[in-house]
């Protein structure tokens, strides 16, 4: 402990009484401060502000009397705040602290504590708190909200004016309060104890199993942990038991229960007035035990607290339920209540209209996103009964019917918002408000009631019938097929919903996801499909003749236009989302079925690409400037396409096409069909047809079949499809695509002899042909290889151009012309024409058929011998006139370079010395080579030919 030394720079006597002052503290004084004053006499502590006296554990301020006996009082006077005397502070002298200190006097707010022994304490007119701790103390609190806590032993409290609190732990405890003192508390641990008169409140501490009752006062009881039965007997009474499970028992008087357990028991009998039930779970006041007066039978309302989602119910009394801030179910049962389920979505159940014989539902919630509905729901239904609600019904958006089998019905005419009224399966009567109102029948055959206002039906059945007042109404129907009636302006397909037909108005039909056929009907009307390939049937000219009325956002979309009247659609640039027009119905085709009525369309002001489709009549079709298709169908049509790059069927020679710009194509599936001159392309449809291009630059496409492609002037690409197709590209350099099929591709020669056109053909496409046409004025020979994808080519149209010839690896058939060719077929079983001038053929490798010709042709014999493989037949050998020329690198044993030795040659079938090295067998044909010519070694045939052969037909080379 620390001493201060210098005592007298703060001691000082005033009145024979010692003062210890703040002020006379110096700050430098550090520890422990030690005051010396006699035992008996006043000791005073004066502060400016509050007074704490206390140190810690070991040794705090120390008052130290310097007498044995006495008697000394402390007074704490004058500071502005709540001051206290804590344990941690000593009292340095032998005896205990009532021996010591025979008062302490508080003048203002104080906390007292570790004044053991029998203690008088007495408060100030501040808020005080008196702890007697153990021993048999008197506590004087004065005035001030004071907290009185005698400790252990048997004490006496008096809490004196002001809202008092008691804390009494024993049953010899005796606290006094006057009447009209303020609001005044007990709390106790005390089991069966009885709360005295003068006292408002009463609560219970600990957790043990209590039991209290209080006065005929307004008392508030409150129960602890434990079971309690809380008895509140006359008076407007607050009940809550708290956690356990508790009974709670009102008496006389207006009360109220706080209820936080299903399992609390409410005891209350009738006629003891107007009680209220607050509840943090969902509760029922209905007497669910038979028991009159048990668990809330004759208690008038229920609050809901808290936030959670609870619901509350009624009994047959004329209940007042109020909701929380959750989404609560409020059911009032019988009797005339009024329902308020404040904030959140909150639902009101009545089970009959008996139940609601006027107004009882003020929802006051308007938290954004509140939806609050009535449900007419329960047991007690009557098979037709109807619910009417009032004026007075306020707060509602939504009204059910939730009885799935009953014929029940809704009147809502006079409640004043607008409402969503929903039936069930039966069939209902739902009458709304002057307001928008939203009215589902549900799936029975219903009658629904708009009233004034823009009202919205739900249509799910054929049967549904609306009755309508005023305002733009609209349907929403999940129907096939459904026509709005003369009173409803708009229609919207939701799901289920194909086909909306208009009415006389300016409808406003919007389809789904489907694929939706929607006709406005007359009027000005808009037509969105939505999602989905939608049709859009348009009946006369005069139902679209004012502005654009289709406004399509997804989907291959189409306008049929089904008029029997001679008359032309006109679509406008406000027209938008559409791909194709069409005249007639599409499922009867065409209205005017004689072809007879002049129907048109008028496209050109529409900004998107349009396909435009007639019927069997004489149409016109009016494209856009984008890239249209049109078709005029099976009548004398005229095709006006305009600016893009459009396509035209043409199924008539009739047919006229009008077009200005762009590159075109003509679609059609007539014969012999000739491009007009502003046209670029053709497409050949069903059909083995002839087409003929123009002197532009034509793409000529073929179909399937067989096609004769003429591509005239210009230069062409000519595409021949999967048939037996001729293709011939006319003047200029074209392209030939033969496709799949045997194809022939006729080319013209230029003068020098080459190939004026390209041509494609694919591997394993047809066994396809070049047939040449034209002549060549160049004196000198030029060759043609064919391509490798190409079998045969035939210059029997080339005159006697100087043109020789190589086939590839595959079968070929190679024909000459007039002049004298060098044809050779190298690889493959090649068949080689030569023509009538002087030729040389070569067969190579495979099994070659030979033919010359007319002139003095040479077959050449150049390759590797094998009897399996490479055999070739003269079809036409002139001995004396043709020769046959032997490579001297095959025929190395036959001689050099010259004629053929008559030592060399035989007829027969073998040889017989040793120089017959070529044998003619005379009875077949056939000629083979002998390598030893002695027959020692196997002679390979490698010629087959009729007719005479003599050694003078063979030359060495």
């Amino acid at each position: 402990m620390a001493t201060v030394t210098a005592f007298q720079a703060f001691d000082m006597t005033i009145n024979g009484h010692r003062t210890f002052s703040r002020s006379k503290i110096e700050s430098d004084v550090s520890g422990d401060a030690r005051l010396t004053t006699p035992a008996s006499g006043h000791l005073y502590f004066s502060f400016g502000d509050k007074l704490q006296l206390s140190g810690n554990a070991v040794a705090g301020f120390v008052i130290a009397p310097t007498l044995a006996v006495g008697t000394l009082v402390l007074t704490l006077k004058n500071s502005t705040g709540n001051d206290f005397w804590s344990r941690e502070d000593t009292i340095t002298k032998a005896g205990s602290l009532s021996a010591l200190l025979s008062k302490i006097n508080f003048y203002n707010g104080i906390n007292s504590s570790n004044m053991a022994g029998n203690d008088s304490i007495t408060g100030s007119q501040f808020d005080d708190v008196l702890l007697g701790f153990a021993g048999s103390d008197t506590l004087n609190a004065g005035n001030g909200n004071d907290t009185l806590d005698g400790g252990k032993g048997a004490d006496i409290l008096s809490g004196g004016l002001g809202d008092d609190t008691y804390v009494v732990d024993n049953i010899a405890d005796q606290i006094t309060e006057n009447p009209n003192e303020g609001i005044d508390t007990v709390k106790t641990s005390l089991n069966n104890y009885v709360l005295g008169s003068t006292f408002e409140n009463l609560t219970l501490i600990g957790s043990s199993k209590l039991t209290a009752t209080a006065n005929e006062q307004d008392n508030v009881i409150i129960g602890n942990a434990g079971t309690n039965v809380l008895n509140a007997l006359a008076g407007n009474d607050t009940l809550d038991g708290g956690k356990g499970t508790d009974t709670l028992i009102g008496g006389l008087g207006d009360d109220i229960y706080i209820i936080n357990s299903k399992t609390d028991k409410l005891i209350e009998l009738s006629d003891e007035g107007i009680d209220t039930v607050k509840s943090s779970v969902s509760y029922s006041l209905v007497d669910t035990d038979g028991k009159k007066g048990i668990n809330g039978g004759n208690i008038e309302n229920l609050m809901l607290t808290g936030t959670a989602n609870i619901d509350a119910t009624g009994n047959a009394l004329s209940n007042n339920l109020l909701g929380n801030s959750g989404n609560n179910v409020l059911n009032g049962g019988a009797g005339v209540d009024t329902l308020n389920g404040g904030t959140g979505s909150d639902t009101y159940l009545i089970n009959s209209s008996i139940e609601h014989s006027q107004a009882e539902i003020a929802d006051t919630g308007s938290a954004v996103g509140d939806i609050d509905e009535v449900r007419f729901d329960g047991t007690s239904l009557a098979p037709t009964d109807t619910l009417i609600l009032y004026a007075g019904d306020t707060g509602i958006e939504r009204v059910v019917i939730n009885a799935s089998k009953l014929a029940l019905n809704i009147d809502a005419s006079k409640v004043k918002n607008a409402l969503t009224i929903v039936g069930n399966a039966a069939i209902n009567i739902l009458g709304g408000t002057i307001y928008n109102d939203i009215l589902d029948g549900g799936a029975g055959a219903d009658f629904l009631i708009g009233g004034d206002g823009d009202d919205t039906y739900l249509v799910d059945n054929h049967g549904d019938k609306i009755t309508e007042g005023s305002g733009t109404d609209t349907v929403n129907s999940s129907l096939d097929d459904y026509t709005l009636g003369d009173d409803i302006e708009n229609l919207t397909l939701i799901k289920g919903g194909i086909r909306g037909t208009g009415n006389k108005f300016n409808n406003i039909i919007i389809g789904n996801s489907a694929n939706n056929i929607i006709e406005g009907g007359a009027g000005d009307d808009t037509l969105n499909g939505a999602a989905g390939n939608d049709i859009y049937l348009i009946n006369t000219a005069n139902d679209h003749k004012n502005k654009g009325e289709i406004k399509d956002t997804a989907g291959i979309d189409e306008v049929r236009f089904d008029t029997t009247e001679a008359s032309t659609l006109v679509l406008f640039a406000d027209d938008t989302g559409i791909e194709k027009v069409v005249i007639g119905t599409g499922i009867k085709l065409a209205a005017d079925t004689t072809g007879t009525l002049a129907i048109n369309i008028d496209a050109s002001s529409v900004l998107t690409a349009l396909t435009l489709i007639g019927n069997a009549g004489n149409n016109s079709l009016i494209g856009t400037d984008k890239n249209d298709i049109l078709d005029g169908g099976e009548g004398e049509d005229i095709l006006i396409g305009g600016k893009g790059n459009d396509t035209y069927v043409v199924d008539s020679l009739g047919d006229s096409i009008v077009d200005s710009d762009g590159i075109d194509t003509v679609m059609t599936a007539l014969d012999d069909y000739t491009l007009s001159s502003n046209l670029e392309n053709v497409t050949l449809m069903d059909g083995a047809l002839n087409m003929t291009g123009n002197e532009l630059d034509n793409i000529i496409t073929g179909n399937a079949a067989s096609n004769f492609l003429n591509g005239a002037a210009g230069d062409d690409t000519l595409i021949g499809g999967a048939g037996d197709d001729i293709l011939n590209g006319g003047i200029g350099i074209d392209d030939l695509q033969g496709g799949l099929g045997n194809d022939t591709y006729n080319i013209e020669l230029t003068a020098a002899g080459a190939l004026e056109d390209d041509f494609t053909e694919n591997s394993n496409a047809g066994i396809d042909t070049i047939q040449l046409l034209g002549a060549s004025t160049n004196l000198l020979a030029v060759t043609i290889t064919l391509d490798k994808n190409i079998e045969n080519i035939n210059a029997g149209g080339t005159g006697k151009s100087r043109l020789n010839f190589k086939g590839n690896e595959l079968a070929n058939k190679l024909v000459g012309n007039d002049a004298g060719n060098v044809i050779d077929g190298l690889a493959g079983d090649d068949e080689l024409i030569g023509g009538k001038g002087n030729d040389q053929l070569l067969g190579r490798d495979g099994k070659d058929t030979l033919t010359g010709g007319a002139g003095d042709d040479v077959f050449i014999f150049n390759s590797t011998l094998n009897k399996l493989t490479n055999v070739d037949t003269i079809t036409d050998f002139t001995s004396g006139q043709d020769k046959i020329y032997l490579s001297t690198s095959v025929f190395s044993a036959a001689g050099g370079a010259g004629k053929l030795s008559s030592d060399f040659f035989i007829k027969g079938t073998v040889a017989k010395d040793n120089n017959d090295h070529i044998i003619y067998d005379t009875a077949t044909g056939k000629v083979y080579y002998d390598s030893d010519g002695t027959g020692s070694t196997a002679q390979v045939e490698f010629l087959i030919l009729t007719g005479n052969l003599t050694v003078n037909d063979f030359t060495l080379v």
